[in-house]
């Protein structure tokens, strides 16, 4: 089966050797994806939609969409770890 790695450019890759996505056959695997940039500064809006660009950019050039996700976790201050089971574009 073949592995392909995807980078976003993001200044940690590099230094802890991760990358933001790796697609194994039909599955695409998203590393955990905050915002970067210019967003920084902007609000939780402008944040999550900075840091889902950079999910559909990988998911793109992992030949792959954003339209059905298989899972989708989330982590946040108030929980430790969400994962959704679904099958629905991002929003």
């Amino acid at each position: 089966m073949t592995r392909q790695v995807i980078s976003s450019g993001g200044p940690l890759e590099q230094t802890y050797g991760y990358s933001r996505a790796v697609r194994v056959g039909a599955h695409v695997h998203v590393a955990g994806t905050a915002a970067r940039g210019e967003a920084l500064a902007g609000d939780a809006y402008v944040q999550t939609q900075n840091i889902l660009g950079t999910i559909r950019s990988a998911l793109e050039q992992a030949g792959a969409t954003s339209a059905r996700p298989a899972r989708w976790c989330r982590w946040s201050p108030s929980s430790v770890r969400k994962c959704e089971w679904k099958s629905k574009p991002m929003q």
